[in-house]
């Protein structure tokens, strides 16, 4: 091998070795935020779906149907998980939880072309410009809420 040659340990050699505690402390704490805002949009649509449910003057909520986008950045397990977790002992607990996800839909302000972007290029691929606006995939919302009221019949 000439001398002048470097290999990928000789270059990284001289660097200080990552603290593997810190990088796992790191790792466990985004992990944790981003399991947290699962947490908090669970809670607020619980919140919502037993309010709304005791207006109705329901005695059972049978499933909740949301609208989710694409860009919104809802994994569906992760609702799933905790919601079927804080509905114990509640008339939501058993519910099914129906998600209808929405693809993302760019709009291009220089061309005004619509299309949907590639996951990793928002290009327009009418005038390859970089001005798009989402103007679908962002949504998330209560798109309706089945209930069985026993007294109703319904």
């Amino acid at each position: 091998m000439p001398q002048d040659s470097k290999t990928a340990a000789d270059t990284f050699s001289g660097l200080p070795k990552p603290d593997l505690g810190v990088i796992i402390n790191h790792c466990t704490l985004v992990l944790g935020l981003y399991l947290m805002h699962e947490m908090a949009v669970t809670q607020s649509l619980l919140d919502i779906v037993l309010k709304e449910a005791q207006q109705a003057g329901a005695k059972k909520v049978d499933a909740v149907n949301l609208v989710v986008g694409e860009l919104a950045g809802l994994v569906d397990d992760s609702i799933q998980f905790y919601f079927d977790f804080m509905t114990k002992d509640t008339i939501v607990e058993g519910a099914k939880l129906n998600f209808r996800r929405v693809p993302a839909l760019m709009k291009c302000r220089a061309c005004a072309e619509e299309f949907s972007p590639a996951p990793d290029e928002w290009v327009c691929p009418k005038c390859s410009q970089w001005q798009a606006e989402v103007i679908a995939g962002k949504e998330f919302y209560i798109d309706s809420i089945e209930v069985d009221d026993a007294d109703k019949g319904t």
